[in-house]
C-alpha cells in the first residue's frame, strides 16, 4: 500500500530569509503536532503516519529541518536555533499552541522547543539519542561517529563531519544495502528496513541530502556538543517512548534523560528496536489527542 501523499507541502520564511519546507497530514482542523523526523529523512516521514493523524484527528505537520530537502542551509547553526524557525512555521499557520513529537536527532530539538514554553502542550522524544555526558554509546556506527566528533575539535568544518562517517555516504546515495551493513541496526530494525514503506521513504533521502549533502553530519556534530537545554528546568510535560532493543540510541540514555527532567514519563516498547516510531507512532497520537480532549 503506497503512503499517502501530503495534503499540501509549503515552504515557510524564517529569520534571516531562510526558508523551511513543511508538509501536512491528517485532519486539516485537527490537533496540531509538530513531527521532527530522524536525520536525514524530511517530510515524507510523515506519510508514514498521516493514516493515523487522521483517523485520530490530528494536524500532523512535518518539518524539514535546515539543508534537508527544499529548506535553505543554516551555517554554523546550534539547537537552540531551531525554537525560532518552529516559531516562524506556527506564527505562519496560526497556531497558538501544538504539541512537538522528534524522532532520533529530531528529540534534541523537540525538547530545545521547551524554550517555546506555554505555547508547547507535551513534548514526545521517540527513539532519541543521549545528552552528551550523560549518554552510552553502542557499537553502532552512528554511535561511534557521535564519539569521534566529540573528540574532534569545538567548532569542525560541515565536510570533516561528513567524511567522518561512510554512513552519510551510504545515505545520500541510496545504498540502502551498505546502510544497513553499517548501521549497526538490532535485528528487529533489519527486518523492518524490508518493509515497503520503509523503502519508500528511504529513496526520499538522496534527494534530501541534494541541496546540503554535509547537513547529516554536522547535525551528527551538532548533538554530540553539549546541547546548550537546561534540561532539569523543562516545564512542559515531557514524555520519552524509546524500544528496549535500540542498539543506535541504548534505552538507558532515555531513562537518564526522563530522570533528569521533572515530571518526565517513560515508555519502553519492549519488542522495539531504532525504528520503533514506524509500529508505535498512534500509541503516541493517541495520548497527544487524548489530551487535547480532556482540556476541551
Amino acid at each position: 500500500m503506497a503512503l499517502p501523499v501530503p495534503r499540501y507541502e509549503e515552504s515557510v520564511p524564517t529569520a534571516g530569509g531562510r526558508r523551511l519546507t513543511i508538509a501536512e497530514f491528517g485532519t486539516p482542523n485537527g490537533v496540531p503536532v509538530m513531527l521532527f523526523p530522524g536525520a536525514p529523512v524530511v517530510m515524507v516521514a510523515g506519510a508514514a503516519h498521516g493514516r493515523d493523524a487522521e483517523q485520530l484527528g490530528i494536524r500532523l505537520i512535518c518539518l524539514s529541518r535546515p539543508g534537508y530537502g527544499h529548506s535553505d542551509p543554516q551555517p554554523d547553526r546550534r539547537l537552540t536555533d531551531w525554537p525560532s524557525d518552529v516559531s516562524a512555521v506556527a506564527d505562519h499557520l496560526g497556531l497558538a499552541s501544538f504539541a512537538a513529537v522528534g524522532n532520533s536527532a529530531g528529540g534534541p530539538h523537540a525538547l530545545a522547543c521547551a524554550l517555546l514554553g506555554h505555547r508547547l502542550t507535551s513534548i514526545h522524544i521517540v527513539s532519541g539519542p543521549g545528552e552528551p555526558g550523560l549518554a552510552t554509546h553502542s557499537a553502532s556506527e552512528v554511535s561511534k561517529l557521535r564519539t569521534q566528533l566529540d573528540e574532534s575539535a569545538s567548532s569542525p568544518s560541515p565536510s570533516t563531519a561528513r567524511e567522518s562517517s561512510t554512513l552519510v555516504d551510504r545515505l545520500a546515495t541510496g545504498d540502502s544495502n551498505g546502510f544497513q551493513a553499517e548501521a549497526g541496526l538490532a535485528d528487529v530494525d533489519m527486518e523492518m528496513m524490508q518493509r515497503p514503506e520503509l523503502a519508500e521513504i528511504f529513496k526520499a533521502i538522496p534527494a534530501a541530502l541534494a541541496k546540503d549533502d554535509v547537513a547529516t553530519g554536522y547535525e551528527w556534530w551538532l548533538l554530540s556538543q553539549p546541547w546548550g537545554i537546561e534540561i532539569k528546568n523543562i516545564s512542559v510535560p515531557v514524555h520519552f517512548w524509546h524500544g528496549a532493543l535500540d542498539r543506535n540510541c541504548p534505552v538507558d540514555d532515555a531513562r537518564r534523560l526522563a530522570a533528569s527532567i521533572p515530571g518526565a514519563l517513560l515508555t519502553v516498547w519492549p519488542d522495539a528496536g531504532h525504528l520503533a516510531i514506524i509500529d508505535h507512532m498512534r500509541d503516541v497520537l493517541e495520548e497527544i489527542a487524548a489530551q487535547a480532549a480532556s482540556k476541551r
